[in-house]
């Protein structure tokens, strides 16, 4: 479609300039990067190269957009789309019409949420554009999808450093493919011949969009069953405005230069050769303009006998009309801007998902998603999202299901190594007919509870009584075993060969404590720091005899006084009784040191109150203190005294 364009412009007899458009071709790999430069280098001074459309390769692509930053050339991408190439700055004569693996990410995120995917394992090619792939879905997917596995196919070498392990060991079971549609058909033999990794346990999705992968018919075949591949489509297909004439006369100048690999299958045509055919009409549709409104220097080279001194002398007018033009294209409508590489608003980007399917005839692709709106809505909070086509899925494990992100057991056999170690594993004294009768205890118990619970099937292998548990785990490090279920204590040392499943049955290490013992708290516990006889003495020797004394004083001195007065003694009565049980008062006040209302008059008497006080001061010091001792000795005492006061918690 390159050459359809430059041929349609000859035919239209359109000029630069009043020079005819031709054009001149440099076939590359991809994986010589110096080579596609030298290459490059030699046509510009040659052939004097007014534009560069491609090349098809990123590596490549980054190489010759940064030669053509130096010489003013614009280069414009056909296939490319590594996200670096969308910066202006960095590419500021770069030009891409296909969108960039940023805007695949976003759509395979919605793919993700329609069916609730969490997790996926990425296959990436070996190079930059590979890379770039990969670092566009970690972006994209932050912490919505999580990449379990990116696993890098060698280009230089065409393998991989053993897939199927590190897919087997993966927990998610879904594999994205990002590369070319060359390595990808490479990435999928390899696959197929390693077994086990495709269908019907992974589901794969290809995300190069002309993959025309070749299906043999062999052994191998039924593993593609359920593969999606997702797949930009023209415009006309999803009824976007394109240039239909431009089509048409395209497919005339193909029919009429190339019988024989012509078809007129207008949706069959490779999207990416008409992003080509936009690319070079684009250019062509720039010089025009460019050459009208400059004809004196649009053509002109300074230098030219040096490709890297050599400069577009109009180039500043030149990438001006580019990033302002806009035409319908075979693409849609092809318009860029001043901040970005890529086209406005990614015009020109449809998605489909085709699914690969059998049938009587054997594996053909069907469509069977689509996205309801552009990729232009393809951010979080959009309403974009993949609807199904009127066509079925068939999916890798049941056709009409779609399957889970994680391995599940349901269907499936273990062979389970156990180890006999009662009571987790014992054979049964009188077995019955069948194996699982045969065994019993408490991780036979709960095998067979699971396979009920999850629908899968076991078998057991019983290791020699003489087995050590060390071997039993370099037995799964080794892959000779499956999976072991024993009382294993998990070290660190052996959680560096392999993984634990979370603890079923806890029998670790613990801690030795004393028995807890609810203690009785006494009302008078406050009373212990002095003794019964103590407290007795105080009440004995000191309160009840002050008591006393002060009563007799008082009682005394009141009546040997002819003209007493009941007022000048509040302890004073005339009655013996209450003279004592008033002086019992006071002297309960002086004892606690918080004083009376009722004042001794008598000389003895206060005297005797002074006395109280001083031993008050003297008991409550004692009492303090004692409390103190009292209450961190019971802190201090040993918690194990005894060993019936042990007890395992």
């Amino acid at each position: 479609m390159f050459r359809t364009a430059i041929l349609l412009a000859q035919r239209r007899n359109m000029t630069i300039n009043g020079k005819q458009i031709a054009y001149h071709v440099e076939e590359t790999n991809g994986r010589d990067v110096i080579e596609t430069l030298d290459r490059t280098c030699r046509s510009i001074a040659e052939y004097q190269i007014l534009g560069i459309v491609g090349p098809e390769y990123s590596t490549e692509a980054r190489t010759v957009a940064r030669l053509g930053n130096r010489v003013g050339l614009p280069v414009v991408g056909y296939s490319t789309t590594e996200p670096e190439l969308s910066d202006r700055n960095a590419y500021r004569t770069f030009y891409r019409l296909p969108p960039s693996e940023v805007t695949t990410a976003r759509v395979l995120l919605k793919l993700f949420k329609k069916y609730t995917w969490n997790s996926t394992n990425v296959i990436y090619q070996g190079d930059t554009y590979g890379q770039g792939g990969l670092q566009a879905l970690t972006e994209v997917f932050t912490d919505e999808v999580d990449i379990s596995r990116s696993i890098r196919f060698d280009l230089f070498v065409n393998q991989f450093d053993n897939i199927k392990r590190q897919l087997e060991d993966s927990p998610s079971r879904i594999v994205i493919v990002m590369a070319n549609a060359n390595v990808t058909t490479q990435i999928i033999q390899f696959a197929a011949e390693a077994g086990n990794i495709m269908a019907p346990s992974f589901l794969w999705i290809l995300t190069a969009s002309n993959s025309s992968m070749n299906i043999l018919a062999n052994e191998h075949i039924n593993q593609l069953i359920g593969m999606l591949i997702l797949r930009l489509i023209p415009t006309d297909t999803v009824n976007i405005s394109a240039s239909t004439y431009l089509l048409d006369e395209a497919l005339d100048i193909w029919e009429e230069n190339d019988p024989n690999s012509f078809h007129d299958n207008q949706r069959h045509i490779d999207i990416y050769a008409r992003y080509a055919f936009d690319a070079s009409w684009m250019l062509i549709l720039a010089f025009q303009q460019l050459c009208q409104n400059n004809p004196t220097t649009c053509l002109s080279f300074e230098n030219t006998s040096n490709c890297f001194a050599s400069r577009l002398t109009a180039q500043k007018e030149l990438h001006k009309i580019l990033q302002t033009m806009s035409f319908i294209g075979l693409t849609g409508r092809v318009q860029f801007g001043l901040n970005s590489t890529d086209r406005v608003d990614d015009t020109g980007a449809y998605y489909v998902i085709s699914n690969i399917q059998s049938s009587m005839g054997g594996l053909h692709l069907v469509d069977v998603l689509k996205l309801n709106g552009t990729v232009l809505n393809t951010n979080h909070n959009c309403t974009t999202e993949w609807i199904n086509t009127t066509n079925s899925i068939q999916w890798p494990r049941k056709w009409n299901e779609a399957p889970t992100d994680y391995a599940l057991l349901k269907g499936k056999t273990l062979n389970i190594t156990v180890y006999i170690s009662p009571p987790f594993f014992m054979r049964r004294s009188s077995p019955g007919i069948h194996e699982k009768d045969l065994y019993e205890g408490y991780i036979h118990e709960l095998i067979t509870l699971l396979s009920e619970k999850m629908e899968f099937n076991f078998t057991y292998t019983v290791a020699p009584d003489e087995t050590s548990y060390d071997e039993l785990v370099d037995c799964v490090k080794n892959r000779t075993c499956e999976i072991v279920m024993a009382d294993l204590a998990i070290t660190s040392a052996r959680e560096n060969k392999i993984d634990f499943s979370a603890s079923i049955y806890a029998n670790t290490m613990r801690l030795v404590v004393r028995k807890s013992q609810q203690e009785k708290i006494e009302p008078f516990a406050f009373l212990n720091p002095f003794s019964l006889a103590l407290w007795l003495a105080i009440v004995g020797a000191i309160y009840f005899p002050s008591a006393l004394l002060i009563a007799f004083y008082e009682h005394r001195k009141m009546n040997s006084n002819f003209e007493h007065d009941e007022n000048n003694s509040h302890i004073y009565d005339k009655s013996w009784i209450k003279t004592i049980g008033r002086s019992l008062y006071q002297t309960i006040g002086a004892l606690i040191q918080r004083g009376s209302e009722l004042q001794v008059v008598t000389l003895y008497g206060r005297i005797q109150t002074v006395i109280v006080w001083l031993m008050s001061i003297i008991l409550v010091a004692l009492f303090t203190s004692n409390l103190i001792v009292n209450f961190t000795a019971q802190r201090e005492k040993p918690w194990l005294q005894k060993s019936v006061e042990m007890k395992l918690r």
